[in-house]
């Protein structure tokens, strides 16, 4: 099983994987986590975009489940 964000997290076990999702989900880790580990839990993937407030630059993160 994978874990792809913008890294690739190789080889992690189902427990990992729990763990990683409710860490976001509980803490806020970085802005919209907990939107993100819903939709991995429901979806098996996520997007979050943000746009930097003193330019036209967007952001798009990808996050998706190998199973």
């Amino acid at each position: 099983m994978k874990l792809i964000i913008e890294t690739t997290y190789d080889n992690i076990s189902e427990d990992w994987l729990k763990w990683y999702i409710k860490r976001m989900k509980n803490a806020e880790v970085l802005p919209g986590s907990t939107k993100i580990a819903d939709d991995l839990n429901v979806f098996g993937s996520a997007e979050f975009s943000s746009k930097d407030p003193s330019s036209g630059t967007i952001a798009l993160t990808k996050y998706k489940i190998i199973t």
